[in-house]
């Protein structure tokens, strides 16, 4: 007896940049070309289409691509096609294919957006009931996003954190590369492995995520040699707005005993609070973590935008 596949839960749309030659010997068929003089391109559009992969899936199966960049990003609401955070989103997509192949940042955010638009402009992407998460794949010639719908996390779990990873190489850039590497540290029983500047014995960030540490009622977490990422923005500005000390420098290892609190913060987590770091368990009580989480909550539509909104004033 034959087993019904899955449906598909996702969508794909890739955005290929074609050489006119390339396209009109192929027969309108989308292909990837070697650049060319910028004025014999095309200008494509996108081609969206359903798929079961995960964002986990697309990545791992471009391996540790020397040349190829990537977000991830989440709309603001289920119903929403507003990306939080979307124009740093494009502009470190546009950074980071510049300083990985030459790129030129411009035509990078306009490709994003326009490959964003596709995906969550499709009916399936639209008929969520959950926010959506994007991750976005820029390659030389070639920009892929996906969208799926951004699962919860089992509140039920505890959060468990270890210490264990090397500083990344570029913390500007955002490559797969460093995707490949990670997974040489990554414990994957725990929530987020923190990385760790062993020299200066401070903890620097997450593989996937920044991390802050609260002591004395301030709130710590690096200033430099860290990815940037678009909910540590937020978090910053929760600081200033709830009027919580923040000290923008790395907390050190040494102090661990002494940190009453202690969270990550990434696109699908948002301020997630940790229960558990390096085998010790944290103190049930953190006000500090848990005012920050609701403001950030209650910030993520404001700091959002659609891709076409974005893209006109490119």
């Amino acid at each position: 007896m034959a087993v019904a596949s899955s449906p598909p839960v996702a969508v794909l749309a890739t955005l290929s940049r074609a050489c006119v030659a390339t396209r009109a010997a192929a027969g309108a068929a989308v292909a990837t070309a070697a650049a060319a003089a910028p004025a014999t391109w095309t200008d494509p559009e996108p081609v969206a289409t359903t798929t079961r992969l995960t964002s986990a899936e697309l990545v791992a199966s471009l391996g540790a691509h020397p040349t190829a960049c990537y977000t991830t990003a989440r709309t603001a609401g289920p119903a929403s096609c507003a990306v939080f955070q979307l124009r740093r989103h494009v502009d470190r997509l546009g950074a980071s294919a510049s300083a990985l192949f030459g790129a030129d940042p411009a035509q990078v955010a306009a490709d994003s957006l326009r490959a964003m638009s596709a995906a969550l402009r499709s009916p399936l992407a639209r008929a969520s009931d959950a926010a959506r998460k994007l991750t976005v794949v820029v390659e030389p010639h070639e920009v892929r996003v996906l969208v799926e719908p951004l699962r919860p996390r089992d509140a039920r779990a505890p959060v468990r954190v270890a210490l264990g990873g090397p500083p990344r190489h570029d913390p500007k850039t955002k490559d797969l590369a460093y995707v490949a590497e990670r997974r040489a540290f990554v414990d994957p029983a725990m929530e987020e492995t923190l990385l760790v500047d062993r020299a200066a014995g401070r903890v620097l960030e997450g593989s996937q995520t920044n991390f802050f540490a609260v002591m004395r009622g301030a709130v710590w977490t690096a200033r430099d040699g860290v990815l940037e990422g678009t909910v540590r923005a937020l978090v910053l500005d929760a600081c200033a707005a709830l009027r919580v000390p923040l000290r923008l420098e790395a907390p050190l290892v040494a102090d661990l005993p002494r940190w009453e609190e202690a969270f990550i913060a990434s696109t699908s987590r948002l301020v997630l609070s940790v229960d558990e770091l390096e085998g010790r368990a944290m103190h049930p009580h953190r006000p500090v973590t848990s005012a920050l989480a609701v403001w950030v909550q209650q910030h993520v539509g404001e700091r959002s935008e659609e891709p076409e909104r974005v893209l006109g004033s490119l």
